[in-house]
């Protein structure tokens, strides 16, 4: 009876939430950090065909969200972020053959100028009538701690060459899935349908559609891993920006009251267990930072994650 009850919970966690994946190149052997083989997602389709998944545009997700409907746990969205040649060399054909639909978020800079690794517009208009054309910044810069006019214009830039090419660009996401409290307000305001971040973690009906987690799936894909992340819904208090001393003081933030203990890990350092005194999760942390880009995340006992981000300028 106990084995039935593990199985229960496992399948439980396992399978909780829509998912967003991410994916760079495809069968691109001299970047093996963000390159995935068609082999490998083959594999993870057929996975996902068997298991009775359905594969849906983003904009879906995004409306369900808008109307707050429920939002199904077989939901998978995938994403493509750069619009690499090599995913219309040696991955569009396999997304047609299973009729998965796709957003592809463009670094416009790079197919105007015709870099020999990136997409084409006449490339990107037929992978159009097959998946989503998302914005990923015209630049591609680190947007974060960079000044406001700066950020409007890379913005209004890249919506502008989009409409020029006969794309009406509803998505966006952020360069190196890099973003504080400044660039969020900036890029909302343009009046995007979702904007997408690089965070580990899910979809529920508490997600936001202007802020939404995405796994990133490299190498070999561990679909067990890959499925079981959930959404922690949690209210981030501090930091709300990288210290001027790079001392990280403490970190606050609110979640569930259910939750006693949670993990937490930041770039550079240990997972520790942590605990929650009425939701509230609170931790003199007091220690420098070392690297430039930190991520603070949050891991409750059934997989729910939340991410913040600080950059310093």
């Amino acid at each position: 009876m106990r084995h039935i009850w593990l199985s229960i919970l496992f399948t439980l966690s396992l399978y909780a939430d829509a998912h967003i994946y991410l994916f760079h190149r495809f069968d691109d052997l001299r970047y093996p950090t963000t390159n995935t083989s068609t082999k490998e997602l083959k594999i993870f389709f057929d996975y996902l065909k068997d298991n009775h998944y359905e594969v849906i545009p983003l904009k879906k997700l995004s409306h369900a969200l808008k109307t707050n409907s429920k939002i199904d746990s077989k939901w998978i969205v995938f994403t493509i972020d750069d619009a690499f040649k090599s995913f219309y060399e040696n991955a569009f054909e396999l997304f047609k053959e299973y009729s998965y639909p796709f957003t592809i978020f463009v670094y416009p800079l790079a197919t105007q100028e015709g870099y020999s690794d990136y997409m084409s517009w006449d490339e990107l208009n037929i992978t159009s009538m097959y998946g989503e054309i998302g914005a990923h910044s015209f630049s591609h810069a680190h947007l974060v701690g960079k000044d406001k006019n700066t950020t409007i214009a890379d913005t209004k830039k890249s919506l502008a060459i989009f409409k020029k090419y006969g794309f009406n660009v509803k998505s966006y996401a952020y360069p190196y899935g890099e973003y504080d409290e400044d660039l969020f307000k900036i890029i909302h305001s343009f009046g995007f349908e979702t904007v997408v971040n690089q965070n580990s973690g899910a979809v529920d009906e508490s997600s936001s559609r202007f802020n939404l987690d995405r796994v990133a799936l490299t190498g070999k894909i561990d679909i067990e891993h890959a499925l079981h992340f959930r959404h922690l819904n949690a209210t981030w208090m501090k930091p709300s920006k990288y210290p001027k001393d790079s001392v990280l003081k403490v970190i606050k933030l609110k979640i569930d009251k259910k939750y006693k203990n949670v993990m937490l890990y930041v770039s550079g350092f240990s997972w520790q267990k942590v605990k929650v005194k009425e939701g509230i999760i609170e931790l003199l942390f007091d220690k420098k930072l070392s690297s430039k880009r930190v991520r603070i995340i949050v891991k409750s006992d059934d997989n729910r994650y939340s991410t913040k981000i600080i950059v310093k300028d």
